[in-house]
């Protein structure tokens, strides 16, 4: 009986200590599991920042052996676009008082709701806990207007709107041609003769960014249109030699886009993931589609009209607008590339005129027609909203979205108009040779 006890006590200790260590493993198993916590102090779910901001993110973290990494990320939650992501150095401890401050001072973060994440880390568990708040972006202000004036010859300048006068701001031994501007990278695209290329200059203090030559043996005026696609933000050349050119915010040249044999562009717009270009041989016209990314023509597509001179962006993203005069009339058409169809819109634009400048978006469109009047039309259908007497003879429209203003350039005057109403608020003396117009912006 003394024998058969101790065997049995020496089997119940071997699986009592088996049972302890299992115990003790499931223990240890248990507490590597539990995440680190996290109790939020700021800020306030659902608080709204209007920019510039400052923003208080505080929180009291916790974990049970130790903290071992932070991360702190504030993302725009429709489109993911990053306001912060960064790592936040802690001691080595259970507990930690995070007290961090979010500068929201950035001029491209879209208006909208954010997230405030932290991401805390024990080493082995990871505990995300987040807030949302919502951030109003920066306004968007006109900073300068700037007049490009060429003498004919190697003579370009700039000048720039200060008050009421004109302030000389660039010179330079140029066969300038056109130009167009980059507000979001502050760079300003000027085209010159075959030999000269495409400059680039870097805004306010107009230093050379780069200079690309794009050689040509078909004449001396390389470039026949000027256009800038936000979406991929790169200015855009049509070129003698049948291509349109596209050039980064960097001065590279970044795209090319070989037109139909014979044809030279006319006009370019840009629209999602499209390049439309407007182009013209002989007494033809058509309107080319390309892929914008690859280059890669979609569709090419004989006009009915002639002589077409400007294409436009519809507000749809999609379709847009043909300028053309058919006769004596000014008329519209509608290119729409997914059904491939070019429908000229049943009444005329402008009976007896031409259309002779354009300006605007899918927020107002304006056009100067032969007969000096400014009208403004409806972007969705074309339609006029409202017609008024212009300036004679205009050379440039620009149109100022942010403070409703049409800019009217005519020789030897400068009017600004209200664009709602187009009565004219202010006249402005520009430089002699002024032929070109720019509107800046803070982004």
């Amino acid at each position: 009986m003394v024998k058969l006890s101790k065997i049995i006590c020496a089997g119940d200790y071997a699986c009592v200590v088996g049972y302890l260590l299992s115990v003790l493993l499931v223990a240890c198993r248990k507490q590597e599991e539990v995440p680190p916590r996290v109790a939020w102090l700021s800020p306030a779910g659902s608080s709204t920042y209007a920019y510039p901001s400052a923003i208080a993110v505080k929180a009291h973290l916790s974990d049970d052996r130790s903290i071992a990494r932070i991360s702190l990320l504030v993302f725009h939650q429709a489109s993911s676009y990053p306001l912060v992501s960064t790592d936040i150095p802690v001691p080595d401890a259970t507990e930690f008082h995070l007290d961090e401050t979010v500068i929201f001072d950035d001029l491209y973060a879209p208006s909208g709701d954010y997230t405030v994440q932290l991401r805390v880390s024990d080493g082995d568990n990871e505990t995300i806990a987040s807030r949302s708040i919502a951030l109003n972006e920066a306004p968007r202000v006109l900073t300068a207007v700037l007049a490009g004036s060429s003498d004919g010859a190697a003579g370009f300048r700039i000048d720039s709107l200060q008050g009421n006068a004109f302030v000389s701001a660039y010179e330079d031994n140029w066969h300038y041609r056109m130009g167009t501007v980059n507000t979001r990278h502050q760079v300003l695209f000027i085209a010159g003769k075959d030999y000269e290329g495409v400059k680039t200059l870097r805004l306010p203090d107009f230093e050379t960014a780069a200079q690309v030559s794009v050689p040509n043996d078909a004449g001396d005026e390389q470039f026949t249109c000027s256009a800038f696609d936000p979406v991929r933000q790169t200015a855009l050349f049509g070129s003698l030699d049948g291509t349109v050119l596209g050039f980064n915010s960097l001065g590279q040249l970044s795209a090319s886009y070989s037109l139909s044999n014979g044809y030279v562009a006319v006009s370019v717009a840009t629209g999602q993931d499209r390049i439309a270009v407007l182009a013209s041989a002989l007494n033809q016209s058509r309107v080319e589609l390309f892929n914008a990314t690859t280059g890669v023509k979609l569709q090419s597509l004989l006009l009915s009209a002639a002589e077409a001179h400007y294409l436009i962006a519809h507000p749809n993203g999609q379709d847009f607008w043909v300028l053309a005069q058919d006769g004596e009339d000014a008329v519209g058409m509608r290119y729409d590339p997914v059904a491939g169809l070019v429908t000229p819109l049943p009444a005329p634009l402008v009976s007896g005129s031409t259309i002779t400048q354009v300006a605007g978006d899918h927020e107002g469109l304006f056009i100067a027609v032969g007969d000096n009047a400014l009208r403004r039309l409806d972007p969705l259908d074309l339609s006029t909203e409202i017609s008024s007497p212009g300036a004679p003879s205009c050379t440039a429209l620009s149109y100022d979205a942010v403070n409703q203003d049409l800019w009217v350039l005519t020789p030897g005057m400068l009017h600004r108009y209200d664009a709602s109403s187009l009565t004219e608020e202010a006249t402005f003396t520009p430089p002699a040779g002024c032929q070109s117009l720019w509107l800046v912006y803070n982004k």
